[in-house]
């Protein structure tokens, strides 16, 4: 099975029959080797990484406060879906994105959550292939004595998007319940401070 998604990767990247060209998914577990985690820890603990999330954050709060435009970063939000995204303009290299989307990952842990899903996904598109590395993580939480359940910010979404394996841009999206089993959702911008200062 493994030797058939390796093929199917292979193709797309390489070529095929025009006649048999059609747009199809392959998806997996996202699984990071023992050198990437290594490598990962390493950076964690660096200069260039804290150096890296004062950027992001400065941008990232110029542009959500409408201070300054960014072209490598956008903001949205509605009363049910906050997030961000920024790209390949903010001049971060190819495995810092990776080593970036986890350790937001990371962060969001620590703020009281669990990991839902992290899983990988190919996707035949018009220029080539596009990969999605994605975590999902939901909060851990107890209902209260009223049966309110505490939703903190929300389920957190962390995708990082890559083109013919060159990343494109990551997305952070943060979506809240409206139910009424659901506490209110903590403000996002508090989630944003914690998530650069943490990550």
């Amino acid at each position: 099975m493994a030797d058939n998604f390796v093929q199917n990767i292979y193709e797309k990247l390489f070529g095929r029959n025009a006649s048999e060209k059609s747009v199809e998914v392959l998806d997996g577990p996202l699984e990071r080797s023992e050198s990437y985690n290594e490598a990962f820890e390493l950076w964690k603990a660096s200069p260039k990484a804290e150096e890296i999330l004062q950027s992001i954050s400065n941008v990232f709060w110029n542009v959500r406060r409408d201070i300054a435009y960014s072209p490598g970063l956008f903001s949205f939000g509605s009363p049910q879906a906050n997030g961000f995204y920024f790209n390949t303009k903010l001049g971060i290299s190819e495995l810092g994105f990776s080593f970036l989307l986890d350790a937001f990952r990371d962060s969001v842990v620590e703020m009281g959550y669990s990991i839902y899903t992290s899983d990988k996904k190919y996707v035949e598109v018009p220029a080539g292939i596009q990969r999605i590395d994605k975590h999902y993580l939901k909060p851990m939480n107890a209902a209260e004595q009223s049966d309110v359940y505490d939703q903190k910010y929300g389920n957190v979404l962390l995708e990082l998007y890559s083109l013919n394996e060159e990343a494109q841009y990551l997305k952070c999206m943060v979506s809240v319940y409206s139910d009424r089993k659901f506490a209110e959702a903590l403000p996002f911008e508090q989630f944003a401070e914690v998530l650069f200062k943490s990550s």
